[in-house]
């Protein structure tokens, strides 16, 4: 590996902490893209973005903790869900076709964006949102995004969770999701020790000035931003499940 992909490696996993620790995303939709475009194979790529997803999430968490914002019971509770799906998504990883499920994962990320965006409530029986828990600890692990883009939204208009708290827990969660499919990768061996330590590197750094920032953001900015990323994301799934020479896809 040379200098300069190095380089590009440890400031796309800054970006990606900074903006995950801010916004409660794990910060795969940027790790996995950046590995991808510089020739690391998606086995190797989405693991050593778990693990650093990890370590954003313990950062943030621990300073989050610290100002109260995290709601740890409904966090662990839902967590239950989401290591299923990370579970699930993991050991299915190579037999389970990614097209669809990029298509009905954009879908369900347009939705979220429209109620955030419009500050609405889903009047959606709880019980009948468990669900979508474990669909975001399958498409951390399976796809690599991170479930934080799933969690964070509804946290905030399913569970009345005021943005930054949602924020907060939903990165608690992610880092409870994560540790689980960091491990499954990692006994079965995909997981690629330098790479994954300059990406827990960038992310680190990142994760910790983000996260000493967001306390400071005015609630609306970061609702635009989320907003707008939720944009980004959904027609980039969008795209890669109807481009069949998409980078990502597993030959």
């Amino acid at each position: 590996m040379d200098l300069i992909t190095t380089l590009i490696i440890i400031f796309a996993s800054f970006i990606a902490g900074f903006i995950g620790s801010i916004l409660g995303i794990g910060g795969g939709i940027i790790v996995v893209p950046t590995l991808t475009n510089l020739g690391f194979p998606i086995e190797t790529a989405i693991p050593a973005s778990l693990l650093a997803i990890l370590f954003n999430s313990i950062i943030s968490s621990v300073k989050y903790s610290m100002k109260k914002l995290i709601n740890f019971k409904l966090g662990l509770s839902l967590s239950i869900l989401t290591i299923l799906g990370a579970i699930i998504g993991s050991v299915t990883f190579i037999v389970i076709p990614k097209k669809f499920l990029y298509i009905i994962f954009a879908i369900v990320v347009i939705i979220l964006g429209y109620f955030v965006f419009k500050n609405k409530k889903i009047n959606l029986s709880k019980n009948l949102s468990y669900p979508l828990f474990i669909i975001g600890g399958i498409i951390s692990n399976l796809l690599g995004v991170g479930g934080g883009i799933l969690f964070a939204p509804l946290l905030h208009i399913i569970f009345n969770l005021e943005l930054k708290r949602a924020i907060a827990t939903s990165l608690l969660m992610i880092g409870i999701v994560t540790f689980t499919g960091t491990i499954i990768y990692l006994y079965n061996g995909y997981v690629d020790l330098p790479l994954s330590f300059l990406t827990s590197l960038g992310i680190i750094l990142g994760s910790y000035l983000g996260s000493t920032l967001m306390l400071s953001i005015k609630e609306e900015y970061q609702r635009n931003a989320l907003v707008f990323l939720l944009v980004i994301v959904s027609f980039s799934m969008i795209y890669r499940g109807i481009n069949e020479n998409f980078i990502y896809k597993l030959k």
